[in-house]
């Protein structure tokens, strides 16, 4: 998945959210040892990282390889502490978002259904 455009400014540290969510490091702000392993894993930007890419390949000491994908556990592009990162590659990543978004399909369908039960059951206890 493209990340999207740098953007929205987080702090002077040069921690900017894109447009998708994720979050972005100025590469030039950064620790020397980030920098150096940042600059073996630049994608399609020239001066920023994504953070999630850059936490990963320090939690497994390595740069990450290009075909490698960081998945949120929790879904929060932003939330990018190393317990909430799981290391996968492109088919794993997209198998994993596809059963994410059936499971959340069903329960959207189950709330409606309810909702739409509740509504008639209020709709009843107003006509007594």
């Amino acid at each position: 998945t493209r990340a999207g455009k740098a953007g929205k400014p987080l702090s002077p540290t040069g921690r900017l959210l894109n447009s998708s969510g994720y979050i972005l490091l100025n590469i030039s702000k950064l620790p020397d040892d980030d920098k150096n392993l940042a600059a073996q894993m630049i994608g399609g930007y020239k001066n920023h990282i994504l953070e999630h890419r850059l936490v990963m390949a320090k939690k497994i000491g390595r740069p990450l390889k290009p075909h490698e994908r960081v998945h949120h556990l929790n879904g929060k592009k932003s939330d990018n502490k190393p317990e909430n990162l799981m290391l996968t590659d492109a088919i794993a990543h997209n198998h994993i978002e596809t059963r994410v978004y059936n499971e959340l399909s069903k329960r959207i369908h189950l709330l409606e259904e309810e909702n739409n039960s509740m509504k008639i059951r209020l709709k009843n206890c107003n006509n007594l």
